[in-house]
């Protein structure tokens, strides 16, 4: 179990599973860039969250819940969570009788080729919301904003053990304050950070901003 004050962003953990060292670079050496799809993603999240809770039928429609796990050590907000209406039990709502099941669903711009790291921030909201309600959760969704579609995520014992590895590992690389050599690779290209992690000229275990340094003080 983690302090509340060791908790990290959620954010985190997709940048983690995606990159270690876009990870290192925009929570430990504090950088960030926008590209058109970075862009393109917040605008999505912002219409998702400036909708009010409401009710429709037999769901209750909860947006931008705040979340958190001492188990993992991580906090943040969902993007949607839908509670539908139970017969076999769930959690009770406030001004609405009966249980409710938590079904969580993630926005995003659009598929990646590869959608690991979607499906494990997914999982890690999801055991989020499992700790909080004292529940077990077995599937929520990833909405793709461009294609307009749903794709469920099923959370199977293995999925969850891999998230809490990689919660693990996320916090020996915050604690360590160290920034993960660069590795260049074909998913760089379309990554927000190219510019400032410059993977062809950090190679080795230079940090962005001791190349920076060093291009100053030679110049």
């Amino acid at each position: 179990m983690y302090n509340e004050s060791d908790f990290i962003m959620l954010s985190a953990l997709q940048h983690f599973t995606f990159c270690m060292r876009r990870c290192a670079l925009v929570h430990t050496e504090q950088l960030w860039a926008e590209n058109i799809m970075t862009a393109q993603g917040e605008i999505l999240h912002e219409r998702v969250h400036s909708e009010e809770k409401e009710k429709r039928n037999n769901i209750v429609y909860v947006r931008s819940l705040q979340i958190c796990s001492a188990k993992l050590g991580i906090t943040g907000q969902t993007d949607l969570v839908e509670f539908r209406k139970s017969d076999s039990g769930g959690v009770k709502l406030k001004q609405y009788d009966g249980f409710w099941t938590p079904f969580i669903v993630e926005y995003k711009r659009s598929k990646p080729k590869d959608i690991h790291a979607y499906e494990i921030q997914l999982t890690a909201q999801n055991m989020c919301l499992e700790d909080m309600f004292g529940i077990n959760i077995t599937e929520g969704a990833v909405y793709y904003g461009m294609k307009k579609r749903r794709e469920t995520v099923f959370f199977s014992d293995e999925l969850k053990s891999e998230t809490e590895e990689l919660c693990r590992r996320l916090h020996e690389l915050i604690n360590s304050g160290e920034t993960p050599p660069a590795v260049y690779s074909k998913k760089c290209k379309s990554c927000s950070m190219l510019e400032l992690c410059m993977p062809k000229a950090c190679g080795g275990k230079k940090t962005v901003k001791q190349y920076l340094k060093k291009i100053l003080e030679d110049s």
